[in-house]
């Protein structure tokens, strides 16, 4: 596991309420299915932003970039890179 994914799998870990805190985030999982909720992925996106120094435009704040760690991890990556 990159130190990226390490890093996203402990805030993941945060807002996902079907998951024990203290057990690695598949990073393939459905994080609806894992419990995130509308709530928990604004507070989700604000967390990612800080700590992952990036900004999401309007166009990546849909299901698709939010449907996995792994999504999340590319979208960061793009990101980063931009």
């Amino acid at each position: 596991m990159l130190d990226d994914e390490a890093t996203l799998s402990r805030i993941l870990g945060k807002y996902l309420k079907k998951v024990n805190k203290t057990e690695n985030i598949p990073m393939d999982a459905d994080l609806k299915e894992m419990g995130l909720d509308s709530m928990s992925a604004i507070n989700l996106l604000l967390e990612i932003e800080t700590q992952f120094e990036v900004n999401f435009p309007d166009t990546m704040l849909n299901s698709a970039v939010f449907r996995s760690g792994n999504t999340l991890r590319d979208a960061i990556r793009i990101l980063k890179k931009t």
